[in-house]
């Protein structure tokens, strides 16, 4: 296993410090460069969904005839909190990172997920039309209250009453912390796969299976956390200002080191 220590030391100085995204992929545990490469583009994509220039942190790069990218610091943190969370490399780096710029980190994991589950409902609801759903706005919100329903076994509207949201603006989900958030993508992208697996081919049943999947998911919370979903306790700020104290933050993050030997 690498050294906890090392992130820093694999760092290179041209004036500021960088790192090779190759030399990165070994540390976290990758196989191969190829087999990390998925990890860079989700990285960068989460980059500019946060409004950020992936070209001031990801520059593509030859070294040593491999095509790579050279990462800024904050690259960095982007990189290791796309990775695999099953090495136990990329669990020992993000404890590092989050050592660090705990707060930073958190921001860039809530953005994160909160994409994550804008994509899977997308996902989830094109399954749901394939399948067998009318596209129209009123079936696809009736689709989606029963996922709510099973989740968290009240419909949106009396969520937001129960969670004291009610005169918050915009959608309930840019005030989930991270888990929550979590749950809710998982969720759509169970839900996804049942209606395609099942091939399901009527309303009907494309919406019962919204209802189970979220059931199924509200017994993992419960069971795993002892709190219902309905009763987990919202962020005060919205995720918009994340996005947006995350970059004031950046501005600071070449001053930090990932190790204090």
């Amino acid at each position: 296993m690498n050294n906890v220590l090392s992130i820093e030391q694999l760092g290179h100085n041209n004036g500021q410090r960088y790192w090779w995204a190759h030399e990165i992929s070994n540390h976290l545990g990758y196989k191969t460069y190829a087999s990390f490469k998925n990890v860079i583009i989700r990285a960068i994509n989460s980059c500019e969904k946060m409004g950020i220039d992936m070209a001031d942190e990801f520059q593509p790069c030859i070294e040593n005839n491999i095509s790579t990218y050279k990462l800024s610091r904050f690259a960095l943190f982007l990189v290791v909190q796309q990775a695999d969370n099953k090495k136990e490399e990329v669990k020992i780096a993000k404890l590092t990172l989050a050592g660090v710029a705990n707060e930073m980190f958190n921001y860039i994991e809530r953005i994160s997920k909160r994409q994550e589950l804008s994509d899977n409902e997308r996902v989830m609801t094109a399954a749901a039309i394939e399948h067998g759903l009318p596209n129209d706005q009123k079936w696809i919100s009736i689709f989606k209250d029963r996922g709510y329903r099973g989740l968290y076994n009240m419909s949106l509207n009396d969520l937001k009453k129960h969670k004291g949201a009610d005169g918050l603006k915009g959608t309930l989900y840019d005030y989930m912390n991270t888990f929550e958030l979590a749950a809710n993508s998982f969720r759509a992208e169970l839900t996804a796969e049942r209606i395609k697996r099942e091939n399901l081919n009527n309303t009907e049943d494309v919406i019962n299976v919204a209802l189970d999947v979220g059931q199924q998911v509200r017994e993992i919370v419960i069971q795993n956390t002892g709190t219902p979903p309905e009763d987990i306790q919202l962020e005060e700020d919205k995720i918009n200002k994340a996005k947006t104290k995350l970059k004031k933050q950046r501005s600071d993050i070449n001053q930090l080191k990932f190790d204090e030997s």
